[in-house]
């Protein structure tokens, strides 16, 4: 770890937290030729509680290659509803890559400090002060740095997110995760292929992400509904063939999404990543999006100190469209789904288009919204929208009791059919026979454009 006798001279940022916002922002201020400090509390490199897919289109927001610290590339998903009903959609090229966040992150770590920024980790930030110009902030080791402005990536508990609000107001779900063997009594998992299963609990859903020698089997919905969340993941491994020896390594986490009373930024604070709510509800995905709020950050204090632009008007304008608003129609999405899950179900199974355009969103190509900006009736989305939201709301006050019995019931019926995801097992033929090919693939992605 760096000296860190050095800090009381003045910076121009201080990035608090290591994750992908932040040594994303450290890199490029580094690169603008910054005087950048980025400081982490844990050593590096550390775990992160994550499922660890890296979207297509990250490679398109990062100036240098992650391959290095890939353990697999998933170009195709399975989708269940209600753990069954399965099918496979293929797609021409990888669309998520898997990584260990712990070796992800520490890479672009590495990154930033051969840019130029100066990385303490080990280092807790005990508190954030501002006085005019000067921005000060105090660690539990007794260091103070000095710096004209303050990157906050350190995640959903973060400082500067209570800093900014002084109430919360990001739109909290909860994710719950297990490790477990790539290969199970009913067969090896397929790591070409990520699994997304919905319908099964209400407003909630599941994914599987394969990795080198293990597969991270996890599930997301409300926070107040741990005891479903547990008994929803444990039917999914069970669904697998995975008996409950070989589920390793629970762990749950806060999944933060800003809503439109999220303050992102002041005169000389700017938050990142999970701090900012820079995740997308939908899916819980927040990889991408901490990528591009960090470059975002480094971006607006670059023109910033260039005085071309206040700090709030220049961040904003950098991530208003493509990611507040972009976060806020997701979660748009959000709400319909969670009312019609078997017609979106449907649409992804039958609809190539759909399939087509999901694909260009997870490459980059369109953004994440595409499929519901493209809709043949989207002209009318504001009325839309309306009466789904209040449909919704109405939906998630009725009392929900999804005990034991409901899950049980779910998987009873699912273990009727295999699961396509597992290889050397009977549902391998099946897997076969449900592969969209690359030439439709492809054919339906031009039809597009």
């Amino acid at each position: 770890m760096t000296n860190v006798g050095e800090s009381t001279r003045m910076l121009d940022v201080v990035v608090i937290g290591a994750g992908p916002a932040g040594a994303t922002a450290a890199f490029f201020l580094a690169h603008g030729g910054m005087k950048v400090v980025l400081i982490e509390k844990e050593k590096l490199p550390r775990e992160k509680v994550c499922g660890g897919g890296v979207q297509s289109r990250t490679l398109s927001q990062l100036p240098f290659s992650f391959q290095e610290v890939v353990e697999a590339e998933s170009s195709g998903m399975v989708f269940t509803r209600e753990l069954r009903h399965g099918f496979v959609r293929r797609s021409q090229k990888p669309i998520v890559y898997q990584v260990s966040r712990a070796r992800f992150d520490n890479l672009l770590t590495q990154k930033a400090a051969a840019a130029g920024a100066r990385v303490l980790d080990g280092l807790a930030v005990s508190s954030v002060e501002t006085e005019g110009s000067t921005c000060s902030v105090k660690t539990s080791a007794g260091d103070t740095f000095n710096s004209k402005f303050v990157v906050f990536a350190d995640g959903v508990t973060s400082i500067g997110h209570r800093l900014l609000n002084p109430q919360e107001t990001r739109f909290l779900q909860l994710g719950m995760e297990y490790d477990v063997p790539l290969v199970s009594k009913t067969g090896r998992y397929d790591s070409t292929l990520v699994s997304v299963d919905w319908g099964t609990m209400p407003d909630g859903y599941a994914w599987i992400f394969p990795k080198k020698d293990h597969l991270v089997i996890g599930c997301g919905g409300p926070r107040n509904q741990n005891q479903s969340l547990k008994a929803y993941l444990n039917v999914l491994t069970r669904r697998l063939g995975y008996e409950e020896s070989e589920c390793q390594n629970l762990r749950a986490h806060p999944i933060p999404s800003l809503t439109r009373q999220t303050v992102v930024a002041n005169e000389r604070c700017i938050l990142a990543g999970d701090a900012g709510g820079f995740v997308e509800p939908f899916s819980g995905e927040g990889i991408s999006y901490a990528i591009k709020s960090g470059s975002a950050a480094a971006e607006a204090i670059i023109a910033t100190l260039a005085g071309k632009e206040s700090l709030p008007d220049a961040y904003a304008s950098r991530v208003e469209d493509s990611l507040i608003q972009e976060i806020l129609n997701l979660r748009k999405m959000k709400e319909y789904f969670a009312l019609v899950p078997t017609h979106v179900h449907r649409l992804f199974e039958k609809n190539d288009r759909v399939w087509a355009e999901f694909c260009n969103a997870l490459y980059g190509n369109a953004p994440a919204t595409v499929v519901r900006d493209k809709a043949p009736f989207a002209f009318m989305w504001p009325v839309l929208d309306v009466f789904a939201s209040m449909a919704y709301q109405r939906f998630l006050k009725r009392k929900v009791a999804l005990e034991s019995d409901y899950f049980e019931g779910i998987l009873a019926r699912a273990q009727e059919e295999p699961y396509l995801g597992m290889l050397n097992s009977s549902a391998a033929s099946s897997t076969e026979l449900n592969l969209i090919a690359v030439e439709s693939a492809r054919k339906a992605a031009s039809a597009t454009h």
